[in-house]
């Protein structure tokens, strides 16, 4: 599976890591299978590592699969996510992504996990990739 998730329940975090080529119906069915987690309540922060992953859709499918599986999932929760990103590609959707989410999650894109993990730990809103 290229994309593979982790809920540490006790401090709240979810894991996710993309690996190779994603498709649409990859992503899709990470979100699907998340969000139906019992875990899935009790996340306050996220870090998603997307830097050994490539993007096998355009960003109108992007767009679409984030409005049709995740965004209305997501409207009424808190939380941060730090998105490890690696190139421009990965900075240009999870920008996509950023834009899409309700105000009231935050997402800040990383470099380095270290700063991610920092920045989830801090009362900061967002941290600028460098």
């Amino acid at each position: 599976m290229p994309i593979r998730y982790d809920i540490d329940v006790a401090s709240g975090i979810l894991f996710v890591k993309w690996h190779g080529e994603v498709s649409l119906l990859e992503l899709a069915h990470h979100w699907d299978t998340l969000l139906s987690d019992e875990a899935f309540p009790e996340i306050s922060c996220a870090i998603t590592d997307l830097r050994e992953s490539t993007f096998a859709f355009s960003n109108a499918e992007f767009w679409r699969t984030i409005d049709n599986h995740y965004r209305d999932a997501v409207e009424h929760k808190t939380f941060k996510v730090a998105i490890l990103v690696a190139n421009e590609d990965h900075e240009k959707y999870a920008g996509i992504w950023k834009t899409l989410v309700p105000k009231s999650v935050t997402v800040s894109l990383f470099h380095d996990p270290d700063q991610a993990s920092a920045w989830l730990s801090s009362d900061q809103d967002s941290e600028p990739v460098e």
